[in-house]
């Protein structure tokens, strides 16, 4: 049987959830919608705080499309095996904090059920839980318990913690789970200080999800550590600790946007290898390829020694990253600072759009005009001669990749 065909916004659609599910263990329609620059994290978390009555009015594109977009994830992962389960998204603070948060207007051409269904795998596959019998009653209650926290329910959650304790008294998720029940508002959860605040909420999420579905857990944290994030000072980096710069939060929120403007509120950020990773990080989150790729370069030139790292992370989706990753391990005179020149070999036509400032060797500048240069005549000339004397190994390449 001849296997089914399918189109490149298809493929594109199933390596997004394929991502998603690998990320989270679940598929969520809101998140594709947000990896795929459909909606904005910002436009999300309004609609959270209860600030925008439809989240449809804050999309980027089509009901129509989004309705494709969407119906394509959602075949793909049941294909998958995964089996869809109801989401209810409730506001995370102020007076309506729990009360449902509709996707949009009854009259809309976007298909509210396309939203509304998360993908979940089996229950006999859950084996976050920890329990053989799916359908014990602790399992049953740590279900209930998970769901009235993501719904920001007191009332429900405090029976489900009851009854959990009532069932087993000595279960290790009682004492975290106390907390989130205590701290249902968002920022309840800080106390002030950066780095007990940090290490709290990181500790709280991961012994709730060893129980607790973690894709529901990290959404239920999530207003938490945009709490604090907004809390730190964004121009104060500190190599020390990097995870207590408001851009690494961002990052883990997959709030792109946010984390490249946190990343440029330090004057000097291009100094800190950390923050030039959260950039780097950011650029291609946002889809910027071309800022992405400037940073990597200006990451190399300023930390060579920590540059190495990006790339070979890159590699399995950047052929050209790839390539030049391949010429340095061939070569035995060419060193980690090479790299964004071997970039330009492998892709001559990034020579128009990576720039050139006092951190860049000049041998990379002697590469770049070689390959904005093209032709025999004695202009050529004098940049080989120019490769030449900066960097031999270099001119050997870019003649290599010229013969016919």
């Amino acid at each position: 049987m001849e296997p089914p065909r399918y189109t490149e916004t298809e493929l594109r659609i199933h390596a997004l959830t394929d991502t998603l599910i690998s990320r989270h263990g679940a598929f969520s329609p809101i998140d594709l919608l947000l990896h795929d620059g459909r909606l904005t994290q910002a436009d999300y978390q309004a609609w959270r705080r209860g600030e925008i009555t439809w989240l449809s009015e804050r999309l980027s594109c089509s009901p129509q499309r989004a309705n494709a977009l969407l119906g394509i994830a959602a075949s793909w992962a049941r294909t998958l095996g995964l089996t869809p389960q109801p989401l209810i998204p409730t506001c995370w603070q102020g007076e309506a904090m729990g009360r449902p948060l509709e996707f949009c207007a009854p009259d809309s051409t976007l298909d509210a059920a396309l939203l509304g269904y998360g993908f979940h795998p089996p229950t006999d596959c859950a084996h976050h839980q920890g329990n053989l019998f799916m359908d014990s009653p602790v399992t049953v209650t740590l279900s209930q318990l998970g769901r009235a926290l993501l719904a920001r329910d007191r009332q429900a959650a405090q029976s489900a913690w009851d009854g959990l304790r009532t069932l087993n008294p000595t279960h290790p998720l009682l004492g975290c789970a106390r907390e989130l029940l205590d701290h249902l508002r968002p920022g309840s959860l800080l106390n002030g200080h950066a780095g007990e605040d940090y290490h709290r909420l990181r500790s709280l999420q991961a012994d709730a999800s060893e129980y607790l579905e973690p894709a529901a857990i990290r959404e239920y944290m999530a207003p938490h550590w945009l709490e604090l994030a907004q809390r730190l000072n964004p121009k104060h980096f500190d190599c020390r600790h990097p995870e207590l710069h408001s851009a690494s939060i961002y990052l883990d929120l997959y709030d792109y946007d946010a984390a490249r403007e946190a990343v440029h509120a330090c004057t000097d950020f291009r100094k800190h290898a950390g923050l030039m990773h959260c950039l780097i990080q950011a650029d291609f989150g946002r889809d910027d390829r071309l800022a992405g790729l400037n940073s990597l370069c200006q990451l190399t030139w300023t930390h060579p020694e920590t540059g190495l790292d990006q790339w070979e992370h890159l590699q399995e989706h950047e052929p050209s990253v790839c390539a030049a990753l391949q010429a340095l391990d061939e070569s035995e005179s060419l060193e980690n600072s090479d790299l964004p020149a071997l970039l330009l070999l492998a892709e001559p036509g990034l020579a128009r759009h990576i720039e050139t400032d006092g951190e860049a060797p000049a041998s990379f500048v002697a590469a770049r005009e070689l390959c904005l240069h093209h032709g025999t005549g004695p202009r050529q000339m004098q940049l080989r001669v120019a490769l030449q004397q900066q960097q031999p190994a270099l001119l050997q390449r870019y003649l290599a990749a010229r013969k016919p």
